[in-house]
């Protein structure tokens, strides 16, 4: 799904720029691949309910993983993946 910058921004100040899973510091800047491949702080945007299990695209359930967490969890829901909980 495309976000808009404004979106992706409220979403990265959501979690005060870190993972909202492993709590790494992320990057505003980095949001997928920009700031190329190995750039720091990369991250996307993960649903706390996956679609999959009827999760939505509303803003409450959309938060701010870093690639390692987005990537590892599959369409596993967030709520359980993370270690902290959302």
């Amino acid at each position: 799904m495309a976000y808009t910058d404004e979106t992706l921004r409220n979403i990265y100040y959501k979690t005060s720029g870190y993972c909202a899973c492993c709590r790494k510091k992320l990057a505003l800047t980095n949001y997928g691949y920009r700031g190329g491949r190995f750039a720091k702080g990369r991250w996307e945007v993960a649903h706390g309910t996956a679609r999959a299990s009827g999760g939505s695209d509303d803003f409450a359930n959309l938060w701010a993983m870093c690639l390692p967490c987005n990537r590892g969890m599959g369409a596993v829901d967030a709520n359980r993946w993370c270690r902290f909980g959302l």
